[in-house]
């Protein structure tokens, strides 16, 4: 039998599209309600999210409604919340409709304390096997978190569904952020998500990653009391390991959520079906339970990973375009004439022997023609130097040879400079 409804509410009791009967409000959001609907054609209860009223007029909050629906669509598996209907209200607000589930999300589990070893691998082996077709469907869901799996209670066991593909991303589509805007949940975002790199599929093994970390230890990897601070650790800081927050864990599945936490996306399992292949063996823990608390607060120290060194080195450059090759010769081209001129300029002011007064009282012994500078005189044979046709009151003088050493002590001048002797 249906509930009655509750008259708080004015879209309680409202048929929206002529076929879905609100009832109750079920949980309410920063972009909309969530209700528990009566499906008037058959009969049946389901869940319709409704845009809030206030953002009807946000363009991109609306879109991501419309892409939630058309994203959830295209997911079939059993670990995937199924979406039955999608349309628009008469105050042009989207609405979409999906099963109604019956349970509690993995973050209100968590609220009563940490998981056994096998029922939190479990969990995450469901949300991995539902990764793995949304990611070979191109999908990235981009906000894992507890919140967003919900553990369904179906014929005495439970199903795990994940939840909410309102920022997934498909590999082809265009971002509807703001320049600086990141999305995501700081707890739970890969470094490459928070620091606005180009994510793929291995950002999501990194929230699945976190959120088995807090699913055995009770926490999550890092602890901060702001969202920056929080961004800031998952970028900089090594997450710690399992028993170093609490003990008796199995080595190789300590190295195994170390390796999904990993900084460096090539570290980690490179597919969901890959993580799979490795979480999956520790689903026979089922019923161990956790080993006592060794440091609930354990931070680690920043220390970027150790990278091998084919990961430090470079990364190659990308092939230039031909067209951009033709236009750097070009510019080089370009350049080489514009030095040529220089030189060219250069030689025509020190060709000349340059005429320098004698001070007062004294007469000038010669006037010895500039020397050429090597950086603009071009490789050959110097050019002969001409005699001084201006300034009679000089003349130029040959020095001769001479095998006797000199009593005078000369510098001899840097190449390019003048040596004049008065």
């Amino acid at each position: 039998m249906l509930e009655a409804p509750a008259p708080t509410d004015p879209m309680i009791d409202q048929v929206i599209d002529g076929r879905y009967r609100l009832l109750r409000a079920l949980e309410r959001g920063g972009t909309g309600s969530i209700y528990v609907a009566e499906q008037i054609s058959v009969g049946r209860c389901v869940a319709v999210k409704v845009l809030r009223s206030s953002l009807v007029d946000e363009t991109k909050v609306a879109r991501r409604f419309e892409r939630e629906a058309e994203i959830i669509s295209r997911l079939e598996h059993e670990n995937t919340l199924r979406l039955f209907d999608f349309g628009w209200l008469e105050d042009g607000r989207p609405f979409l409709v999906t099963e109604l589930l019956d349970g509690e999300t993995l973050g209100q589990r968590l609220l009563r304390g940490r998981l056994g070893i096998g029922e939190a691998v479990s969990i995450c082996c469901d949300i991995l096997a539902a990764l793995k077709e949304a990611h070979e469907k191109g999908i990235v869901h981009r906000d894992l978190k507890p919140s967003n799996v919900f553990l369904q209670k179906a014929e005495g066991d439970v199903r795990v569904r994940v939840l909410d593909f309102g920022i997934a991303r498909r590999a082809a589509s265009t971002t509807l952020t703001e320049p600086g805007m990141i999305m995501g949940t700081p707890a739970y975002m890969s470094p490459e998500q928070s620091l606005k790199d180009s994510i793929d599929g291995r950002s999501d093994l990194y929230g699945v990653g976190a959120i088995l970390f807090e699913c055995l230890t009770g926490r999550p990897p890092f602890l901060a009391d702001s969202a920056q601070t929080l961004i800031l650790k998952h970028a900089l800081m090594q997450a710690p390991r399992l028993n170093q927050v609490s003990d008796g864990f199995p080595s190789p599945l300590d190295e195994l959520v170390a390796s999904m936490l990993s900084k460096t996306p090539e570290l980690r399992p490179q597919t969901a079906q890959e993580a799979l292949s490795k979480l999956e063996p520790f689903r026979a823990l089922r019923g161990v339970a956790p080993a006592g608390l060794r440091d609930p607060s354990f931070e680690s120290h920043y220390a970027p990973e150790v990278l091998t060194p084919t990961e430090l080195r470079p990364a190659p450059l990308p092939a230039r375009p031909r067209q951009a090759g033709v236009a750097l010769l070009a510019g080089a081209g370009l350049l080489l004439l514009a030095l040529a001129g220089l030189g060219t300029l250069g030689r025509a002011m020190v060709s000349r022997p340059i005429d320098i007064a004698a001070p007062t009282g004294g007469a000038p012994e010669a006037v010895v023609p500039a020397i050429p500078s090597p950086m603009l005189t071009p490789p050959g044979s110097p050019a002969p130097l001409e005699p001084v046709l201006d300034g009679p009151e000089l003349e130029v003088t040959a020095e001769e040879p001479s095998t006797a050493p000199s009593t005078r002590r000369r510098r001899r001048p840097p190449p390019g400079f003048v040596d004049v002797r008065l």
